[in-house]
């Protein structure tokens, strides 16, 4: 697949259909995001199921995609994306983070065997130009497991693994969807300071509930917690929460707002 989808983003900037292309790229072994400006260089291109490309530069509290769209104004750009990554990249337009103007999403389906590692709802975007839509449900079995537990049961649970919190700030900082200037977890009334691990169940929960109607399950605060703490299942739950109450799953239409707030319709374009 990844000859394939190299020489489709040679021809979109060949053809100066796209001024640039933003992907994962080679750099010494490893897979680092990468913009891509002429067709030399997409030679580099690799595809890898883990590697994030939505993220926050701090500290300038604005993401990647943002920063070099105030740079060059009417930039074309192709962004090689997975399910997560396009979640992530409708819901920043909703929130009014980036422009989907001049943006076309070069979608790439998971395989069978990154859906069922990564337990993705929707390993696929919206419109693979690679890939096949895997449409079966990939189910995390830690949920099911959660789900069985009481009351109290589910207290112990929190209680242990929360209570390894290094207070690292990692599972913000990698999260695509936030961008807060002014972080709430950072705040003396929710957060005390030099206090290991923090008060329970404060840190985690304020982050949980600011993301409620955001999260697009790409489990990068997971894979970034130095302490092991399963924060996707927190995430999953919420979210199965707002999607049983609101019928609603950020990520997944484009245009619809979060029902928690009103937010404008966007418009997307997709490769065809």
């Amino acid at each position: 697949m990844i000859e394939e989808l190299r020489a489709h983003c040679k021809e979109l900037l060949a053809g100066k259909r796209l001024d640039s292309i933003y992907g994962l790229g080679d750099q010494g072994g490893a897979h680092v995001p990468r913009f891509f400006s002429t067709v030399d260089e997409l030679d580099d291109l690799v595809l890898a199921g883990k590697q994030r490309l939505i993220f926050t530069c701090r500290p300038s509290d604005q993401n990647i995609i943002a920063l070099v769209q105030g740079q060059r104004s009417g930039l074309r750009l192709g962004i090689v994306a997975r399910g997560c990554d396009e979640r992530a990249l409708f819901e920043l337009a909703k929130l009014s983070q980036l422009s989907l103007d001049g943006v076309e999403v070069v979608g790439v389906a998971c395989d069978r065997t990154q859906a069922e590692e990564c337990r993705c709802s929707q390993p696929y975007p919206q419109d693979p130009r690679f890939g096949e839509k895997l449409e079966e449900t990939f189910d995390d079995p830690a949920v099911a497991r959660f789900r069985k537990m009481g009351a109290e049961e589910r207290l112990a649970f929190w209680e242990h693994h929360l209570g390894k919190c290094i207070k690292c700030y990692g599972c913000r900082n990698a999260c695509p969807l936030c961008f807060c200037k002014e972080c709430q977890m950072e705040r003396e009334l929710f957060v005390r300071r030099g206090a290991l691990p923090p008060d329970f169940p404060l840190f985690h929960f304020v982050h949980m509930m600011h993301l409620a109607d955001r999260c697009v399950d790409c489990g990068a605060c997971e894979d970034a917690c130095p302490m092991d703490i399963p924060l996707r299942l927190l995430k999953k739950v919420m979210r199965g929460a707002v999607r049983d109450l609101f019928n609603y799953e950020p990520g997944i239409d484009p245009t619809r707002g979060s029902p928690f707030a009103g937010i404008a319709r966007v418009e997307t374009t997709h490769g065809d």
